[in-house]
């Protein structure tokens, strides 16, 4: 690459995971050991109360895969767990304890702070997003049904005006895009971003061979939907059975579709005094039953009145 700034190694090892705080240079090495350089000189790693030095983290959550700034703190994404590298005072007083986390393993290329309300830091990990926002970490974007593939995953990130932009890969090895709204916690599926990145405080990503800006002026969906399916549901037992209908709890509006083996009834229901009724005349062995909410919706509580025929002798 002629004409580019030549590179310089500055520390001999091979390094995980990198970040810049409070003018330190933090590097973490494969035998989880974050090294810091000194202040504001990131080739100065000399071990010195004032200059840089290293700190041994625990091996228990399994290999460091991030570091990142957050909250007066360097943030340790590790593959099982979390934890907070407190840097006030002089070297020699840096602090670490571990964070509460019950999710699955997290992956390297995803963590990002984006700040909607105060700083939150989002994650991806094997069984979705998560958010953390600097007391507990919880699972977000919830209305997505997100299954990142578990080997050889590769993420890239960025977050731009109040929203975190992800790209991963899915099962089968397909590329997915994902924006969380940081405010409501909503996740919205977007186009799969090439090289997506965040840079001086906006979204990057290429598109058609080219470098492009993610824009600001759309806006997310205000109707999204939440779908739930069932199939071989038996309830008379193994016999043929008689479904007289569905009751409902909850608010608001959605659609409901039963179907028999044969033929599939379909309607849409708004709940009155926290209740809807649905009247079925269908028999069969086994059912499926598909709910379509609304906007605002919600259902606690589903009630079927069925009749097992062969009991009626009919």
């Amino acid at each position: 690459c002629e004409g580019l700034v030549e590179l310089k190694q500055i520390y001999p090892q091979a390094v995980r995971a990198a970040c810049v705080y409070n003018g330190r240079l933090f590097l973490a090495t494969e035998d989880n050991k974050i090294v810091y350089s000194a202040p504001y000189q990131p080739a100065n790693f000399t071990d010195s109360i004032d200059d840089g030095g290293a700190v041994t983290l625990p091996m228990d959550l399994g290999e460091i895969v991030d570091l990142v700034p957050f909250q007066n703190a360097v943030c340790v994404l590790y593959e099982c767990g979390l934890g907070r590298l407190e840097t006030a005072g002089s070297a020699r007083e840096f602090r670490f304890e571990k964070i509460g986390y019950g999710g699955g393993r997290i992956f390297s290329g995803s963590a990002d702070v984006c700040s909607v309300g105060g700083d939150r830091l989002f994650f991806l990990a094997e069984d979705g997003v998560y958010g953390f926002d600097g007391n507990r970490v919880k699972k977000w974007c919830e209305n997505l049904r997100i299954n990142p593939i578990t080997s050889n995953q590769v993420c890239n990130h960025a977050v731009f005006e109040g929203k975190y932009f992800l790209s991963f890969f899915e099962e089968g090895f397909e590329k997915k895009g994902v924006i969380v709204d940081a405010e409501s916690g909503k996740g919205y599926e977007a186009f799969a971003p090439i090289g997506l990145c965040g840079s001086q405080g906006e979204a990057l990503c290429v598109a058609e061979g080219f470098v492009c800006k993610i824009k600001g002026e759309g806006e997310l969906p205000k109707t999204e939907e939440i779908v739930f399916e069932a199939k071989g549901l038996r309830f008379g037992g193994v016999g043929r059975t008689r479904f007289f209908g569905l009751r409902f709890f909850g608010n608001g509006t959605f659609e409901v579709s039963v179907g028999n083996g044969n033929a599939t009834a379909t309607s849409t229901l708004t709940t009155l005094d926290g209740e809807a009724y649905l009247p079925l005349r269908s028999k069969g062995k086994e059912f499926s039953l598909r709910l379509v909410l609304h906007s605002g919706a919600e259902i606690f509580r589903i009630e079927a009145s069925t009749e097992t025929l062969e009991s009626a002798r009919k």
